[in-house]
């Protein structure tokens, strides 16, 4: 194309629910979707690289500037240099594996950006793709009409609640609560472009006394068509009915069956406290006073199961942060409360989610989260369900399929930090360094409390020292407990300096000496340096085993798999006794049973899957 004669760029912002299809080349982009594809081929990208994309593929060829590229694409928000960076790092590696060097992005040095391809630019057809056929559900938080400001916890428990009937009635796709619930009042309009999603269900909720009047609505984001409205008068005592009939005419109005899932009524006083407990702090403090809360409402209303399974939650959550006897003590309570919740409903997602944790994760038990998934599957697509995926996916060392199932718990909640962090944790057990500290410096941009050790980690294995240097003085780091704190820092050290690398091995020497215990964290790092036969004799020391089944151990950290199986263990990958700790870990038996292996296995020596088996 004529660089001279290419139309101007536009100044508006871009709108993915309005945009058009481009074809690029071998390159298909269907931007309402966030699909490209090439051929059978495709995958999703995220909202603001689509944006980007739509905005370099409407005028390939010409050179965009970074302030053109914020202004239609960060709609003219102030953001760092990295953040245009990273989406076009995302858009090149999503080019580089569909279509090779057929469409490319070019810097053009202290210009901008500009879109190249080898083929006729043109407009796509309309084609109706199965994403399109799938919708995929954004629930904005209902706004609170109430007279009273404070029953906002009200109006979010009863959007939530209507959220977790529609994933488990309807089996539908829905973007993520933490993500959903970010758009309010005067900020709902951006949600259809920013979400990505094909429908927006919204309303309103009126309490007065013992009456509540909930408003809703079902709206097409392609053509801000209102498919469906309707109002509903109900006393308390009826809450869970009214939000079952919200749930089952919207699931008719998408063609999609409903089934209605028995829930136990509560007194409306009792029902008041759960979404209290459910609305509090993610953090420690949080979590503490959603236990006592959750703790008086399982009192008063024994049969409720969905107090039960986030009073697991929560227990769960506690015990990362707390000591080795608070810790035991709160598995205890989660495990009590875990058993009543599935003993009432044996489908309570989050319940299935606490259990996958428990006893699939953290103990070693990959069939048992295997199987647990698969339950929490049949309930609809939520966030949290692809969050699981990858977490197992990482343990077991399948790291190319941890990434995509990060990617799509990315897609469906794209504005939940945690998810941000999921995909770069994926990315730098697989060695994509760079992919990695992208996604991690993006949440550190965004958040001002969050754990950066992996940032840092990332950081010492690109010997980027000016960084690693403000990172661990940073609140974020320094704040962290001293067990996390430490080991991290030791390898950035030892990485700077080979000397510090006898240091970092006596440390573990002594803590085993002293403790009978170290984790598989700093036995992986030991490994990196090339401490082999080190890393295999303290193994041999150690037992490796989840709290409360008889041995000592450092509490649920210890049994992180995925550090032995990361890029940074290989030289443990190449020994031969690699497998047979593999076994002792648990994954050598579960790799066989499935016939399915890690990324490792065509990267070593020797015939890893003949040894896993013998030893299975």
């Amino acid at each position: 194309m004529n660089i001279a004669t290419s139309p101007p760029a536009r100044s508006a912002a871009i709108d993915l629910a309005t945009a058009q299809p481009i074809v690029l080349g071998p390159l298909h982009v269907d931007p309402p979707a966030r699909r490209i594809s090439a051929g059978t081929r495709g995958q999703k990208i995220e909202p603001r690289a689509m944006r980007v994309l739509v905005a370099l593929g409407e005028v390939p060829g010409r050179v965009l500037s970074r302030d053109q590229l914020l202004e239609q694409c960060w709609d003219g928000q102030i953001v760092t240099d990295n953040a245009v960076t990273r989406v076009i790092s995302i858009l090149r590696h999503g080019f580089a594996e569909l279509v090779g060097d057929a469409v490319k992005i070019e810097t053009i040095a202290k210009v901008g950006f500009r879109l190249v391809c080898k083929g006729a630019v043109t407009a796509a057809p309309e084609i109706v793709t199965a994403e399109e056929i799938t919708p995929l559900l954004a629930v904005l938080p209902f706004d609170n009409l109430s007279s009273d400001a404070d029953m906002q916890f009200f109006s979010d428990g009863v959007t939530e609640e209507i959220v977790q009937r529609l994933a488990r009635g309807a089996q539908l796709s829905l973007i993520g609560r933490t993500s959903s619930f970010q758009f309010r009042g005067a900020r709902k309009s951006e949600a259809p472009h920013v979400l990505g999603c094909s429908h927006i269900v919204d309303g309103s909720v009126r309490r007065v006394g013992d009456r509540v009047r909930i408003a809703a609505q079902l709206m097409a984001t392609k053509d801000n068509l209102l498919l469906w409205s309707d109002s509903f008068d109900r006393t308390l005592d009826n809450i869970f009915e009214v939000q079952d009939e919200i749930a089952e005419k919207i699931a008719r109005v998408l063609n999609r069956t409903f089934s209605r899932s028995p829930v136990t009524g509560i007194d409306p006083g009792v029902h008041d406290l759960y979404l209290r407990a459910r609305i509090q702090s993610f953090s420690p403090r949080g979590w503490r006073n959603s236990i006592a809360l959750l703790e008086e409402v399982t009192r008063l209303a024994p049969g409720f199961a969905p107090a039960w399974g986030w009073l697991a939650h929560a227990c769960e959550l506690l015990q990362w942060s707390s000591a080795p006897e608070e810790a035991r003590l709160l598995a205890a309570t989660a495990q009590e409360a875990l058993d009543k919740a599935l003993a009432i409903d044996p489908h309570d997602r989050t319940a299935l989610f606490v259990d996958n944790c428990l006893h699939g994760l953290f103990s070693g038990n990959f069939a048992r989260s295997e199987a647990t998934i698969a339950r929490m599957g049949s309930g609809g697509e939520e966030a949290d369900l692809w969050m699981a995926r990858a977490h197992l996916a990482s343990r077991l060392g399948f790291f190319r399929e941890a990434k995509d199932h990060a990617r799509r718990f990315y897609e469906l909640d794209p504005l939940n930090d945690e998810a941000t962090v999921w995909l770069g944790a994926c990315h730098l057990r697989a060695g994509e360094t760079a992919e990695a500290r992208a996604a991690f410096e993006r949440r550190l941009a965004v958040s001002e409390d969050c754990d950066i050790t992996n940032l840092v980690l990332a950081c010492a294995f690109d010997r980027d020292w000016a960084r690693i240097d403000a990172l661990i003085v940073s609140r974020n780091f320094t704040r962290l407990p001293a067990a996390e704190r430490d080991p991290i820092t030791a390898f950035a050290a030892a990485c700077r300096d080979p000397e510090q690398v006898s240091e970092l091995r006596q440390a573990v020497e002594t803590e085993i000496r002293q403790t009978g215990a170290t984790d598989i964290r700093s036995l992986s790092f030991l490994a990196y340096f090339g401490l082999v036969d080190e890393v295999f004799a303290f193994a041999d020391a150690c037992a490796f085993r989840p709290v409360g089944d008889g041995h000592e151990n450092k509490g649920i950290r210890a049994y992180l798999a995925w550090n032995f199986l990361a890029f940074w263990a290989q030289p443990l990958h190449r020994d031969p006794r690699f497998p047979a700790l593999c076994a002792r870990l648990g994954l050598a038996g579960f790799w066989a049973s499935r016939g399915k292996w890690p990324d490792l296995a065509d990267t070593v020596p020797y015939d890893l899957r003949a040894a896993c088996m013998a030893l299975a």
